[in-house]
């Protein structure tokens, strides 16, 4: 009895080790926001929360990552912060056993609590953006390609759904993750790794682009990828090339030079240029 009390003691001072480094974790990412008393907007996170509400597709603004961000609109969004936060504590925590730095709990505190003073992490997962799945899906996809073997099957899982999550919130993201797939084929080849493990990776992103077109079906009522796509498309090549490029770029050399001349005094309504 004596040891298998020392023994239950042993484990519940892991599990407690374990919780507390967890949180200091997640306080570390959270920081921003804490500072802030409310989660960081970004002036994209209106295009994804209108979503919910306006019914029609805008392009680069998915329809899911707005579903997302209202499940938790009645506690102020904070849900979600914690949930991407908790994802990223546990992305690097595979990250770190997949490339043999150790497991230990506060080797993972020192390890975020240095990505979130010397990155831009912290800030990432205190905003209500996209943006932090984007490094959360290559980042899995790397494991799932290169680690997999290292991988409990729960854990591929995770990395799948969060890939499939990940790829629905923005199509740069797909773009990235597509061009990671294309990238492992050469590689594979000279490192002597099999083509097979392309598979689940790609039904991943599949599922997310489909689950991106459900998502639009349902609010919109159009089985589209994105609405204005190409309009937007032309009207980015005729603003780069053409009459408004160049008068917006001799504008903002203009404004550029009074900046320089009024040390950072940038007024954008004085009417000149």
């Amino acid at each position: 009895m004596t040891e298998m009390a020392i023994a239950l003691r042993g484990q519940r001072a892991i599990r407690v080790t374990h919780l507390a480094a967890a949180l200091v974790c997640l306080v570390s990412l959270l920081a921003p926001a804490l500072w802030n008393g409310y989660p960081l907007l970004q002036y994209d996170t209106g295009g994804y929360l209108a979503r919910w509400y306006e019914g029609y597709l805008v392009p680069s603004r998915s329809t899911l990552f707005g579903l997302f961000l209202h499940l938790g609109e009645g506690f102020h969004f904070w849900p979600e912060l914690v949930l991407q936060s908790g994802c990223t504590i546990w992305v690097i925590w595979l990250a770190l056993r997949a490339f043999g730095l150790g497991t230990g709990p506060w080797r993972l505190v020192v390890v975020v609590t240095g990505l979130s003073l010397f990155t831009a992490v912290s800030v990432l997962c205190s905003t209500l953006l996209t943006d932090i799945f984007a490094g959360l899906a290559v980042l899995s996809l790397h494991l799932l390609l290169f680690h997999c073997s290292g991988l409990s099957r729960s854990e591929r899982l995770g990395l799948l759904s969060l890939i499939a999550f990940s790829a629905a919130t923005h199509s740069a993201t797909v773009a990235v993750l597509l061009a990671v797939l294309i990238a492992y084929v050469p590689a594979s080849m000279l490192a002597g790794l099999r083509l097979s493990r392309l598979l689940p990776p790609a039904a991943a992103i599949a599922t997310g682009a489909t689950l991106l077109l459900a998502a639009n079906f349902a609010l919109s009522g159009q089985l589209v990828w994105t609405r204005r796509c190409a309009r937007l498309a032309h009207w980015r090549r005729d603003f780069g090339i053409g009459i408004a490029g160049r008068n917006s770029r001799r504008r903002f050399r203009g404004r550029a030079r009074r900046c320089r001349r009024n040390f950072w005094r940038l007024d954008w309504h004085d009417g000149s240029g």
